[in-house]
């Protein structure tokens, strides 16, 4: 909420608000967040890691943490070409305008 002129608060997107500094007075959530990499490198390999170790043991624990990685890198790549786009074929589209026949008028 934004307050107007006659200080009362009218309703606002909070994107349309500027952005303020957090105080502790006006702190709210969990407190610690992890960030997203970190977070599926931990989930994938920990959960590989477990489903390594309830079919084989030890042995499975470190083939699921290396698997969990290494599907980890893998969804990175693609992610990261998903994002970045394909390149497109042929010449640029922002050249000048094509020269030749204009398309006949209709009359």
């Amino acid at each position: 909420m934004a307050p107007t002129e006659r200080e009362t608060e009218t309703p606002v997107w909070p994107w349309d608000e500027p952005p303020g500094r957090r105080t502790a007075r006006h702190r709210r959530g969990t407190g610690f967040g992890w960030p997203v990499p970190a977070a599926t490198v931990a989930l994938l390999a920990g959960g590989y890691g477990w489903l390594g170790a309830v079919i084989a043991g030890t042995a499975g624990t470190a083939i699921g943490c290396l698997l969990g990685l290494v599907v980890n890198g893998l969804l990175q790549l693609l992610v990261g070409r998903a994002i970045s786009g394909s390149a497109m074929p042929g010449p640029p589209m922002s050249g000048p305008a094509p020269t030749g026949q204009s398309p006949p008028s209709r009359d």
